[in-house]
């Protein structure tokens, strides 16, 4: 089984590189519905030149996309179902939250 990184990771380059089969198979259901809202808000990221994954515990992880138009960030929750991990949360992050 990968690790919730690689998992994230993975997903990461999946979202740059608009991968909708590989984008269904990460998402629980419910996660999928979170994802296709944030999507909605922010427009995507396949305009990311690169990524920054980092954990924040409890199946946490935050990924800040880099854009040539500034960057984005997602905070995506996971659940390990059978040998993979699942997002099953996300949403965009508080810009406010960052500014601390």
């Amino acid at each position: 089984m990968p690790t919730l990184h690689a998992a994230a990771e993975q997903l990461a380059r999946d979202i740059i590189a608009n991968d909708l089969m590989a984008l269904m198979q990460a998402f629980t259901p419910q996660g999928m519905v979170k994802a296709l809202a944030v999507q909605a808000q922010t427009g995507g990221a396949q305009d990311a030149t690169s990524y920054v994954v980092e954990e924040q515990g409890k199946n946490v992880v935050r990924i800040t996309f880099h854009t040539p138009d500034g960057d984005g960030t997602i905070v995506t929750h996971w659940v390990q179902q059978g040998k993979s991990w699942k997002v099953d949360d996300m949403r965009t992050a508080d810009p406010s939250a960052d500014a601390s």
